[in-house]
């Protein structure tokens, strides 16, 4: 966590370890959006209305992602996916296809998409 907040251009606070459930949902609640794996944060995010880029290895988006265009799940696509190891008996393909690039480009455009959802209506680009 530390070198991510390190790498970030704007200005980060490492909350690891520091915060409650209750807390971090808190957190949460006001954040603009959550990009994390798939796992007990995302599911926290979908239950306190935090928009979110949920990234899928061996999980199944499908089962585990909320319905709603605030909710990105991003998978790398790869034929074994989704799978029930939680050691990869191949070559962690999910993972290694899975450029922080498309993560970071899904998490702008859900961040642009979420903007426009939230103009009036009879607002339109043009």
């Amino acid at each position: 966590a530390a070198a991510v907040a390190a790498a970030m251009a704007a200005r980060a606070v490492d909350l690891t370890g520091r915060t409650s459930l209750g807390g971090f949902a808190a957190l949460l609640a006001s954040a603009a959006l959550l990009v994390g794996n798939d796992s007990g944060p995302a599911q926290l995010a979908a239950a306190v209305g935090c928009p979110a880029v949920t990234v899928f290895l061996a999980g199944d988006p499908a089962r585990w992602s909320p319905p709603d265009p605030r909710y990105r799940p991003l998978t790398a696509g790869v034929p074994c996916q989704p799978c029930g190891h939680q050691v990869c008996p191949i070559d962690f393909r999910c993972a290694l296809d899975l450029a922080p690039g498309r993560v970071a480009a899904e998490a702008g455009r859900l961040i642009d998409d979420l903007g426009r959802l939230r103009q009036p209506a009879g607002r339109g680009h043009g």
